[in-house]
Formats: structure tokens, sequence, C-alpha cells
């Protein structure tokens, strides 16, 4: 999505742009593939929006018909069962999460948040910032949620300040990297194994192809464009190694409605409560009964096993009447602490005419990922560049 979201801007602005795309498909993870008379989603299923923010200026640019989620109930798994997590911040206020002390710790924060340090872990600057009931009953929902990690490993900053409104496409979510891929110059299956620097600009080449241009922009995961940037900025190749990724898997699965799952979003499960199951989110697409998607850290599983583990938390669930599994090798960033430095030191040893974009730069997810590509494409660039 950042090659597209990039290639997409730059065409807007007149600049000749080539892009090449390692997969059979654009658009990376966020993919729809037809299922059981619906679709399933391999990446996300929404996308953070607010009227006129980046997401909402490129779903009109691009003429793409979208809904907004309607807010509804969501829980966590925690201490045996699901409890009410609260749809944005001051409902946390009464929130059976956290005692009257631990809510009035959480509001101190909000008021007057405290600025991360250096080589700060989310876990550390959440505890000092919002209190220890915070860091330890609502964070680790959101690292596991989000980054499939603990808190501990996390930057200060990889969390992003939360939207509670969401839009989503009919179409589902491969209608957005196939919008933007209209009027690209894009081929497809075609993987830039090498990168080499001439007179005025960069070579790239890869599986019998090759192009010269003045700018080449990275759209890659960190360890990829490592491997790319080695021989020519072996700096910001090392700070990228640093940048670790989870890889999860997720199981589509259609049921007879639950009423307590049809009417929410679904839950986060606690890392304390030793379960694999990072958490369950309910596909409202129109379609008759319950729509599922389970998430766990990518390994080999049966869906007896992720039945069971739904289970503990709905018994009476209905069995399911077809289940898909959905593999994300190394697909979710998570910044370990060091990341504004970090990006510092792989910015600051790009050569002339290179730059690097993902979401491991932006942050998190599709909204931080639009609005970061979307005022990068703006940032002037030295002469050559």
């Amino acid at each position: 999505m950042a090659g597209l979201l990039a290639a997409w801007h730059l065409r807007r602005r007149g600049e000749p742009v080539d892009v090449w795309e390692a997969g059979d498909t654009p658009g990376g993870w966020a993919r729809t593939v037809a299922w059981e008379g619906g679709f399933a989603e391999l990446g996300p299923q929404s996308l953070p929006w607010r009227p006129g923010d980046a997401a909402d200026r490129l779903l009109h640019a691009l003429d793409l018909p979208f809904e907004e989620v309607p807010r509804r109930p969501r829980w966590a798994a925690l201490g045996g069962r699901l409890v009410p997590v609260p749809a944005h911040g001051g409902a946390f206020l009464a929130s059976p999460l956290l005692s009257p002390a631990g809510r009035l710790r959480l509001l101190a924060g909000l008021l007057w948040p405290a600025r991360a340090r250096e080589d700060e872990h989310l876990a550390a600057w959440t505890r000092r910032c919002f209190g220890r009931e915070a860091a330890e009953r609502l964070l680790p929902l959101a690292a596991r949620g989000l980054f499939a990690a603990e808190a501990e490993d996390l930057d200060a900053e990889a969390l992003a300040r939360p939207r509670t409104r969401q839009a989503r496409l009919p179409g589902g979510m491969g209608s957005l990297p196939s919008a933007l891929a209209r009027g690209l110059e894009l081929r497809t299956g075609l993987r830039a194994r090498r990168l080499e620097p001439i007179p005025g600009g960069w070579r790239v080449s890869g599986d019998g192809h090759e192009t010269a241009a003045a700018r080449v922009v990275l759209a890659l995961p960190a360890f990829e464009a490592a491997e790319l940037l080695a021989p020519s900025a072996p700096e910001a190749a090392a700070a990228l190694r640093e940048i670790p990724y989870a890889s999860v898997e997720g199981w589509h699965s259609l049921h007879t409605s639950v009423e307590l799952l049809a009417r929410g979003h679904g839950f986060l499960v606690h890392p304390r409560e030793g379960s694999d199951l990072l958490g369950c989110t309910v596909v409202h697409d129109g379609g008759p009964g319950l729509h599922l998607r389970s998430f766990l850290p990518l390994g080999t599983r049966t869906w007896s096993a992720v039945d069971a583990a739904l289970r503990r938390w709905v018994p009476d669930l209905p069995e399911a009447r077809a289940v898909l599994r959905m593999a994300a090798p190394r697909a979710l960033a998570a910044p370990p602490p060091g990341q504004r430095a970090r990006l510092a030191r792989i910015l600051g040893g790009l050569p002339p005419g290179l730059d690097w974009v993902a979401a491991a730069r932006f942050g998190q997810g599709l909204g931080p990922l639009l609005a970061g590509v979307a005022t990068w494409v703006t940032e002037p660039h030295p002469p050559g560049e």
C-alpha cells in the first residue's frame, strides 16, 4: 500500500512513475478474496476516517464509495470473562476495566500527557503517563491487537492516538489498491533484486529487467529494503534490520448468529490469559449468520484448536459451517524502543536519489500510512532528488 500511495500521489503531481510489484496483485496485505458468496479480507477490514482527513480526501479523489462503520460494543477477554471496553477515551472513566483510582489516574494522563523519553518502551511510558492499571490492564490488549507483540518490546510512540470513526468499503478493502493502481505504469511479478548507483541516478534490476531513474522510492518492509540498500547504504540497512516484524494468521468462520457477538465488534484477549488467540472481530458484511475473524500468531494449527480457543469465551458458539485460513507472514512491523532515533539513522543514511516509505516509517495501520505518505509527497527534496 505504501508504494501504491506514493506512486499515486507522485503521478498526480505530474511525475513519471514506474512501479515494480513483486506480487501477482498490488496492495500487499490489503487484499479481498471471494468466499462463500461474500468476501474475506486478508488485511484490514476498514480504515480510520473522519471528514476532511487524508483518508477522506483520498476516497473522494478515487471516487470510491464508502460508509461509516457504526459504533458497536467490544470486549476484553480478561479474568476468565468478556469485559466491556469503552469506545472512546472519556468512557474509560466509567469502565469496569479500571478501579476508581485507576480512572482518575487515566484522566490525569489524558489532561497532562507526558512526552516519551528516548529509548523508553511503551509499557514504561504508559505507566508513567496513565498509571499502573492502564499499563497492566488496557495497554496489553492494544499491543497484542495491533502489533501481535508485548508492550515492553514496543517503542513508546508506537501507538497513534486512536480514531473511533472507521470507514468501510462495500466491495472490500481490496478495492482501494485496485483504484490506486488504475492509470499507473505498474508491472506485477517483478521483484527488484539489485540497486546500483550510476551517473545521475540509480539502476534497478531484477528478474531479467532493469531500469534507470533519477529517483528510486523503496516501498518495502524494512527487512527487504535492508537487503537492497546494504551495498550502497550500509548504515541505513543496519538500522532497518533492527525493526522486527510479527507474523499472524486469520481464520474466517461462518456460524449461526450469537446475539452477544452479533451486535458488537468482537474482543481482544489479554496476554495474562495464556491463550494463543489474540482476538476475534465480527465482520458485519450484511450476510446471513455470524462472520468471525480470529487472529493468532502464525503457526501450524487446525480449526479445532481455534474453535476451542473461541469457545473458552463464547461457550454457546454454534459449529462453523465454513472456515478459511489466511496467513500473513511478517506482516506487522513492531518498532522497538528508540524508533525515532532509528528512523533518523535510516533516512539520514540514504544516498541522494533514494527514499524509503513503509508502515514502519509512518505508523501501524492504514490511517497513519495514508496521512504519512500524503505529507511525505509534499516535502521538499534537495536538488538532484
